[in-house]
């Protein structure tokens, strides 16, 4: 757990013989939750005797065993033959890169207007939700405020939404992506 809350990139090694175990979903989980970036790397590789068929059976049972880690690339290693691990490297890169990125105001927001245009926004107590404006306030992971009339009657579902959203638009390979909802201010004289 401190090695976790140390590193900004946990490597998840899968003995891909033994595909997706309930302490991997565990420790992916942790990584998740404290903010940390991610590589799956299933290991043992060179022992598999149908790799296309067993990459793809395990592909499905990371996104649907761990549908929170499916930011995290899955890459194949064989750690006692060295087989394609200096392949590792230029992903770690990458991955550091994108938990640094920072999205202007301005490039968010056109992003957010055009997300929010193609939905139904929920009611809250017989009010309409009103989603504001969206800005970046932190990196590592990247993490986004949304402003709204309602914040309670914003759901996770929404969340998800908006995340899959910034994924499509702006990538963030590899880490977790935290979205708060806050209440708009009022301006003084409302």
């Amino acid at each position: 757990m401190r090695s976790i809350e140390r590193c900004d990139l946990a490597l998840i090694i899968l003995n891909a013989e033994d595909g997706v175990t309930e302490q991997d979903q565990k420790i992916a989980g942790i990584v998740k939750d404290y903010g940390k970036g991610a590589i799956f790397l299933l290991n043992k590789w060179d022992l598999i005797e149908d790799p296309e068929k067993v990459y793809k059976d395990i592909m499905d049972k990371l996104n649907r065993k761990m549908w929170f880690g499916r930011y995290a690339p899955a890459l194949t290693i064989s750690g006692l033959s060295k087989k394609r691990i200096t392949k590792v490297f230029p992903v770690i890169d990458r991955i550091i890169s994108e938990r640094r990125k920072r999205v202007s105001t301005g490039e968010l927001n056109k992003f957010f207007r055009y997300v929010i245009s193609t939905i139904s926004l929920p009611m809250y107590k017989g009010r309409a939700v009103k989603l504001y404006y969206m800005t970046q306030v932190k990196t590592e992971p990247p993490s986004f405020v949304v402003f709204a009339n309602y914040p309670e009657g914003v759901k996770d579902a929404l969340l998800r939404f908006i995340e899959r959203g910034l994924r499509e638009y702006f990538v963030f390979e590899g880490t977790p992506l935290k979205i708060f909802i806050k209440a708009r201010r009022k301006e003084k004289g409302t």
